[in-house]
């Protein structure tokens, strides 16, 4: 038996805004922040202090496939410090190595060891070179939707990182739902976000049920080709 799930439809972005998104990134960082996000299901925290030490550049033949990374509290900011294992495609590990050793996350960097006389453990920097604050990505993504100014917005929708991460639990329950049956789904999403319970996980069950399968297998193949895709 599963745990009842709530009928109100968590929400998280279609395809479309996922695209309009990425394109509305007005830094490179941003960009890269928003992807790996959508990919992996990671938490606000846990993207701003994602460490500069997980990456590599992955040899050609791998970078079609998903790789695993061990996440470790004494590495990052993980919710009450429990390590997990996420999959991060070696195409945008590679775009993420190529981030940090050059370009626009390559001269955060310099920021940073000019500011503080050693490299950043972190890879993602804000325009300043130091890390990002509490609620820095959030403001980032508010200000594409509700600029300070009288400017337009660049986007006609809200955004925020935790629907990211819920974007990302919808489509995974449902790609890991095709392989097995929807228990081990759950285990397997459950593990991946870093819930203590699978109850926690189910809130994603209705989002199955509200979208139907056709619709659900176009989004996997669309976002997995947007995310690949470079700026």
């Amino acid at each position: 038996m599963l745990p009842t799930v709530p009928r109100k439809l968590t929400p998280f972005l279609d395809i479309e805004q996922c695209r309009a998104l990425l394109r509305s990134c007005g830094t490179r960082t941003l960009q890269l922040m928003t992807k790996l996000m959508l990919q992996t299901g990671l938490r606000n925290e846990e993207c701003r202090t994602f460490p500069t030490k997980y990456l590599f550049d992955p040899s050609p033949g791998r970078r079609s496939g998903r790789l695993a990374i061990e996440l470790r509290p004494s590495d990052m900011r993980l919710k009450g410090n429990r390590p997990r294992r996420i999959y991060v495609s070696g195409q945008l590990l590679k775009d993420l190595f190529d981030f940090a050793n050059f370009g626009e996350g390559s001269a955060r960097a310099r920021l940073y060891r000019m500011a503080h006389g050693n490299a950043s453990p972190f890879l993602f920097l804000n325009k300043h070179g130091s890390p990002w604050s509490d609620k820095g990505l959030s403001n980032a993504y508010r200000k594409l939707w509700c600029p300070d100014n009288h400017e337009a917005p660049a986007l006609g929708f809200r955004v925020t990182p935790h629907m990211l991460r819920h974007t990302f639990a919808t489509l995974e329950l449902y790609a890991e739902s095709q392989n097995r049956n929807l228990g081990h789904a759950l285990a397997w999403v459950r593990d991946r976000l870093g819930h203590t319970s699978v109850s926690t996980t189910t809130i994603y069950v209705h989002c199955l049920d509200m979208l139907g399968e056709q619709c659900l297998n176009r989004y996997q193949q669309e976002l997995d080709a947007l995310l690949l895709q470079d700026r």
